[in-house]
């Protein structure tokens, strides 16, 4: 797991200590890869964060432009 992800990972641990219903949208378009979710994915399942909402876009995204 990179970097990014896993301070993503100790700030979701972290927010659910604070807030145990807390929640999380995680957005991607077509140009996310697959094996860059996955990760994210496997990250959040290792600290048994397993309920979030994913936003998906079958079109680029207008910040990726």
């Amino acid at each position: 797991i990179d970097r990014v992800h896993k301070k993503l990972k100790e700030w979701v641990k972290q927010s659910l200590e604070v807030n145990p219903a807390y929640k999380l949208a995680i957005k991607g378009d077509v140009t996310t890869k697959y094996p860059r979710v996955k990760n994210l994915f496997e990250g959040l399942r290792d600290i048994d964060f397993l309920k979030f909402w994913l936003i998906t876009s079958q079109e680029k995204s207008e910040s990726t432009n």
